[in-house]
């Protein structure tokens, strides 16, 4: 039942439904007071946080919230209070409080009820008593309708809310005036944006970090009017719902300590008008840059371009570099230098076992694009074995367990090295992936997580794995990869697997590059560009590392968020989005390193449709299955499109 205490549901429609009472009445609220005590206290550390407003006679809207920062999480009270208004006092029949946890969507109803039937008066203590429990389930119901209604909305609505037939935005549609329907209001801590349809027309935006996880009540593009909402501050490095903000010419401060890398702005931003301190641009133009209210030395134009989309030459903090005359030195517009037909697109193979090492003796490759390291633990056998190895973290993994795996990642990469003498080989880490690990475990998730308190909601792999959880099992790795390289004095490169964030990059490189200390290895370190956040942060990898790689099978699951598994027709054919995405990481790939050497692997390599974008956009490599080698490089030579690949399955 909606009402029972414990409710829990991902969209708790009945919270939403007082809450659009108060977009209502919100322009008609009396307010009572910030600690007016009609609702239960609560504290924080050092705090309290609620407000109550009358909507009309007989009816009080309270919202409450609090933070417990040690669990990350942020609590929310919303009550409704009936009664009668005498004299300025309310004699209240009864109030509904709903308790929200935002982290764990969790929802309690609680039912409070006046003791002795007083007058309540905001200056007296608490004065109510639980009586939700006492009532049967078609009480509750029938009370909760009865408040709803007395808030204006229509009974039979009401009814199929809490039926799950109608959204209270439905509901809310139904009743609202034609000045209110298209307003939202979103609560997020104790902070009241609103919006008009998809437009934020009021709010301060410079607590909110991370853009993508904001609860924007609606689908699509989101639009920051700049000329009504305060836009300072505001984070759009992370920005897959691609906010657009519009003018924001018109306020001086819209653009001030914001970070703008991947926000959309149609307009030229006119520099003497806004004040860009501490700014990061993105793909923006802007113009006035002599006449600007902000210093040049304060901005970051790493991407930034003027009104005729020639970029900026920047040193390695993004500042503007000047002339003699203090102009602004501007540098060729950087698509250009990528976007050439002409392409010296090598072929080179995947070899991860035995058998793949045999079938790439075979063909005429360029050289090994790709060893993955973990294809050695795919087996159920050893996956039982090394499970503790890879789920233990530094402190708690058994060392002899760790040499030993160190010894079998030795003898795989001699059996490479040993076979392809001469040819530049890389090795990709240890990409940890949690489904692969436990495809073929006899142990269910319930028993793992008890036995070896893996959070499996966290979702830790890549580069994050080995900084955060498993430094031993980088080293071990990195050790390996260096004694044989040393031994064969073969060419390497270190490919670092799923890149969140530039520390994770930073660290590992650093770590290699102190192991190295002993070994004096010629490497060359890459990055797999696979998921929106390394590509949003392509121009600063590529500072960091001698190529980048795209692993198109994770950047397919990140941008069209499907699963490979699924065998759809996006792991096949390049999806547009995904097309859009590689462009946009070349580009930043090249304002930061324009030596930068650009590769591909995944299932896309293995189809001759998509070897013509690889070549439009400049790749220099791509790293298939050796069965495939011959037919691409056959397909290169000729430029003739007549065998179209198969894959072993049927699309459907």
């Amino acid at each position: 039942m909606l009402l029972d205490n414990g409710y829990k549901n991902e969209e708790p429609e009945l919270v939403k439904l007082i809450s659009f009472a108060y977009d209502l009445y919100e322009d008609k609220l009396d307010y009572i007071g910030f600690e007016c005590d009609l609702f239960p206290r609560l504290y924080t550390y050092n705090h309290k946080s609620y407000d109550t407003f009358r909507i009309k006679d007989g009816i009080v809207w309270g919202h409450r919230g609090y933070a417990n920062h040690s669990e990350c999480r942020m609590y929310t009270q919303l009550g409704l209070t009936v009664g009668q208004v005498i004299d300025d006092k309310l004699e209240f029949d009864y109030a509904i409080m709903f308790n929200v946890d935002d982290k764990n969507n969790y929802t309690s109803t609680d039912l409070l009820k006046p003791k002795n039937s007083e007058i309540y008066e905001p200056e007296l203590e608490y004065v109510y008593a639980d009586g939700w429990e006492e009532l049967s389930k078609q009480e509750r119901i029938k009370l909760f309708i009865k408040s709803m209604v007395i808030l204006g909305f229509r009974e039979k609505d009401v009814k199929q809310v809490m039926d799950g037939t109608m959204s209270a935005r439905e509901a809310y549609m139904n009743i609202a005036p034609d000045d209110k329907k298209y307003k939202q209001w979103v609560n997020v801590g104790r902070r009241v944006y609103e919006f008009e349809n998809n437009v934020a027309i009021s709010g301060h935006y410079s607590n909110v970090r991370d853009i993508d996880r904001f609860p924007f009540p609606f689908e699509g593009e989101i639009i920051i009017d700049c000329s009504r909402a305060a836009s300072s501050c505001i984070n759009l490095s992370s920005n897959t719902r691609k906010v657009r903000l519009i003018n924001v010419n018109q306020n001086k401060d819209s653009i001030k300590y914001a970070n703008l890398r991947n926000a959309t702005i149609d307009e030229v931003i006119d520099l003497s008008k806004v004040d860009a301190t501490r700014t990061k641009f993105g793909h923006q133009k802007v113009c006035n840059l002599m006449h600007s209210i902000a210093k040049l030395e304060d901005m970051d134009l790493t991407l930034a371009c003027d009104i005729d989309g020639n970029s900026f030459q920047v040193n390695e903090k993004g500042r503007a570099k000047i002339n003699g005359f203090g102009d602004p030195i501007l540098a060729k517009t950087i698509i250009s230098e990528y976007e050439k037909k002409d392409s010296n697109l090598m072929i080179l193979a995947n070899a991860d076992t035995k058998e793949m090492i045999e079938q790439t003796l075979a063909t005429n490759r360029d050289g090994i694009g790709l060893v993955r390291t973990e294809t050695l633990f795919y087996s159920r056998k050893k996956k039982e074995k090394y499970i503790s190895l890879f789920l233990l973290d530094d402190y708690e993994v058994n060392d002899n367990l760790l040499e030993d795996f160190k010894e079998k990642q030795k003898k795989l990469l001699e059996l490479i090295f040993s076979s392809f003498t001469d040819e530049a080989i890389t090795v990709r880490l240890f990409d940890f992936r949690i489904q692969d690990i436990l495809k073929y475990f006899v142990m269910t998730r319930e028993e793992l997580e008890e036995h070896y308190y893996w959070d499996f909601d966290i979702n830790i792999r890549g580069a994050k794995y080995f900084e955060y959880h498993h430094t031993k099992l980088l080293k071990a790795q990195i050790e390996a990869i260096f004694e044989i390289c040393s031994k064969y004095s073969g060419k390497v490169s270190i490919l670092v697997p799923y890149i969140e964030d530039l520390y994770s990059l930073e660290y590992i490189k650093n770590v290699i590059s102190d192991i190295n200390n002993s070994y004096k290895i010629d490497y060359r370190l890459g990055a797999m560009i696979e998921n929106l956040e390394s590509i949003y942060q392509c121009d600063k990898i590529a500072q960091l590392v001698h190529f980048i790689s795209f692993g198109l099978n994770d950047l397919t699951e990140s941008v069209t968020k499907k699963s490979r598994d699924i065998r759809d027709t996006d792991f096949c054919y390049l999806n547009e989005e995904v097309k859009w995405f590689m462009n946009e990481a070349i580009y930043r790939a090249k304002v930061g390193n324009k030596n930068i050497n650009i590769g591909i692997c995944g299932e896309h390599t293995n189809y001759l449709e998509n070897l013509e974008f690889f070549n439009s956009i400049g790749i220099h490599y791509i790293s298939t299955n050796p069965f495939y080698v011959s037919i691409l490089k056959e397909q290169l030579r000729t430029g003739e499109k007549e065998n179209t690949l198969v894959k072993r399955y049927e699309i459907k």
